[in-house]
């Protein structure tokens, strides 16, 4: 009974999510979003970068733990920190980029 009273709330917190929620108009929106957009860098460009990242993260992280196991994800770690990168400016941002390897 306690299953079917927890479906039942949630289903009910779904439809009335839908029905009284609305979406805000995007004012700003790009009338032309293909022409306007800035053009991403070659992919292999960017394919080097990740590979110097992921170098340069194993080098490190090999002298910290020597002689062990070592697995991980460059790509995940460098998605992560990119993410992070949103919500930094200044010098922060300028520190993650470099650290990154990105060509800004």
């Amino acid at each position: 009974k306690m299953h079917l009273a927890l479906s039942l709330v949630l289903t009910l917190c779904g439809l009335l999510n839908s029905i009284f929620c609305e979406t805000q108009p995007n004012p700003k929106r790009d009338p032309h979003p293909v022409s306007s957009r800035k053009t991403s860098p070659p992919s292999h460009e960017t394919d080097t970068d990740h590979e110097a990242f992921a170098y340069k993260l194993f080098e490190a992280l090999s002298v910290e733990y020597h002689r062990k196991n070592l697995i991980f994800s460059p790509e995940s770690i460098s998605t992560a920190l990119a993410m992070l990168s949103l919500g930094t400016r200044s010098t922060t941002l300028s520190n993650l980029v470099a650290g990154l390897g990105f060509d800004l």
